[in-house]
């Protein structure tokens, strides 16, 4: 169905979990984002990477579009409501 998006996501999929490729997984997510911008897929995995990188507000902003994409996909919502419990833990630690 979207052959593109599939195949990069397959790219990154293969150097994410990869140590000697990782660092490539951020230049397919990046490349196939140039293609296709409104890729929840491609989006997805780069919340991944944001959020592997800290950066768990950056890392909702981008699952937020995603799911303005496709609604109903269950693993976007899933992803946005651990990233919510993760910052809503670490403002609670830094509240004590």
């Amino acid at each position: 169905d979207k052959p593109i998006e599939s195949t990069i996501h397959d790219y990154f999929s293969d150097c994410y979990y990869s140590e000697v490729w990782r660092d490539f997984a951020d230049k397919f997510v990046n490349l196939g984002l140039l293609f296709a911008p409104d890729s929840e897929i491609l989006l997805n995995d780069k919340a991944v990477l944001l959020l592997d990188a800290h950066d768990a507000k950056g890392a909702l902003r981008i699952l937020k579009k995603a799911h303005k994409i496709n609604p109903k996909d269950e693993y976007i919502k899933e992803n946005m409501n651990y990233i919510k419990r993760l910052l809503k833990t670490s403002k609670s630690e830094q509240i004590e």
